[in-house]
C-alpha cells in the first residue's frame, strides 16, 4: 500500500516534526494549485524503463480523477515468465482524515489478463512470451503486438490541452521518421521539434489532423499510419530511380 500524507494546518495547532517532514516531501496542496488546469495524466517523472527482466518505475507525480498521487521511491516490477498480457495500474484505495494529516492511500498493481480489472490509471502493459528477455521498442509500428516489449501506448501524459501520448513514444516516432532518407523538410522540422522539446496534445493533434475527441490509441495509430505511408513512398521513389537508371544504362 502506498500512502501520501498532506499536513493539515489550522490556527492554534502545534506544528510538529512529522508535519514538517511531510510538507518537505509532499507539498501536494501547492502542486495541485500549480497544475489545477492540467489534464489527468503523468505530470512529471514515472518514465517506465526496462532493466533486465524488470520494469523500473521512477519517482513522479500522477494526476488521476482530479487527485494527485506521488510515487516517492523507485519501483522495480518483476514480470512473470508465464505467457500472457500484464498491465500495471495505479488504483486509489481510500482517503482518510485525522488531526494532523489528510491521507491518500493507493496501490500499484500488476494484473494479468485473467484477473478482473478495476478502475485505475494504467502505467504500462506488456505481452509476455516465455523464453525471451524484456526490451524497449525500437520501432513505432506494431508495439501492441510485439511480445516482451514495453507498451506505453495507454500511459497518459498530462498537458494543458489534454492527455497526450508518452514522450518516449513520440521521440521514437521522430527517430524512426528521420531515418527515412527522402523525408521532406516539413516532416524533418516537426520531428526535430518533437525530439528536442516537450509538446502539448494540441500540437500533436494539429500535426496529425485529428479531432479533440481522440484517445492515446487513436494518436498512436495515426503516427503509425503516417510513418508507414511515408516509408512506403520512400521505397517507391527509390525503386523508380533505380528503374530509370537501369533504362538509361540499357
Amino acid at each position: 500500500m502506498e500512502k501520501n500524507r498532506i499536513p493539515i494546518f489550522e490556527k492554534g495547532k502545534i506544528l510538529d516534526k512529522d508535519m514538517l517532514d511531510e510538507l518537505k516531501n509532499l507539498n501536494l496542496d501547492y502542486v495541485n494549485t500549480l497544475y489545477f488546469s492540467k489534464s489527468d495524466g503523468v505530470i512529471y517523472g514515472i518514465d517506465p524503463e526496462v532493466k533486465g527482466n524488470k520494469i523500473i518505475i521512477n519517482p513522479g507525480l500522477i494526476k488521476y480523477n482530479g487527485e494527485l498521487f506521488k510515487i516517492l521511491i523507485k519501483k522495480e516490477v518483476e514480470i512473470p515468465l508465464e505467457d500472457g498480457e500484464y498491465r500495471y495500474f495505479l488504483q486509489k484505495v481510500d482517503k482518510t482524515l485525522n488531526d494532523k494529516f489528510l491521507e491518500l492511500n493507493f496501490e500499484l498493481k500488476l494484473l494479468s489478463s485473467e484477473e478482473k480489472e478495476r478502475n485505475g490509471f494504467e502505467i504500462f502493459r506488456i505481452l509476455r512470451r516465455e523464453g525471451a528477455d524484456l526490451k524497449e521498442p525500437i520501432q513505432i509500428i506494431g508495439i501492441e503486438k510485439v511480445y516482451n516489449t514495453l507498451n506505453l501506448i495507454n500511459l497518459k501524459i498530462s498537458t494543458f490541452s489534454g492527455t497526450n501520448l508518452s514522450s518516449k513514444l513520440l521521440k521514437l516516432y521522430a527517430q524512426n521518421m528521420l531515418e527515412i532518407k527522402r523525408l521532406d523538410t516539413y516532416e524533418r522540422i516537426i520531428c526535430m521539434y518533437i525530439l528536442n522539446s516537450n509538446h502539448e496534445r494540441e500540437f500533436i493533434l494539429k500535426y496529425l489532423n485529428l479531432s479533440s475527441e481522440v484517445n492515446n490509441l487513436d494518436i498512436y495509430k495515426a503516427l503509425e499510419e503516417r510513418y508507414l505511408s511515408l516509408e512506403n513512398n520512400n521505397k517507391i521513389e527509390k525503386n523508380m530511380e533505380k528503374n530509370i537508371r537501369k533504362m538509361l544504362v540499357d
